[in-house]
């Protein structure tokens, strides 16, 4: 009965070893980057999207409805340059 319960002992004390001699895939390459995020073109054009660009160009449409929408984005924005536009 010892023996019994010494090699199942031993059995499990040996099976995450052979888990670690198993192959692991090499990482994942790195990616560079050649530019600070945020900076350049990106940002104008994410600014002319999303923030008061898009603001801007709500509360210069004719419609009264995009007027409206355009003074609600530019007031959830809270930047200094959409306090403006308000």
């Amino acid at each position: 009965m010892r023996a019994r319960f010494a090699s199942l002992t031993l059995a499990c004390a040996l099976l995450p070893a052979t888990a670690l001699a198993q192959p692991q895939p090499p990482p994942p390459p790195q990616q560079v980057i050649t530019s600070a995020p945020g900076s350049g073109e990106e940002a104008r054009a994410l600014r002319k999207r999303f923030g008061a660009g898009m603001a801007e160009r709500l509360l210069g449409e004719n419609d009264a409805d995009d007027r409206l929408r355009g003074i609600a984005r530019a007031s959830a924005d809270g930047t200094p340059e959409a306090i403006g536009l308000l």
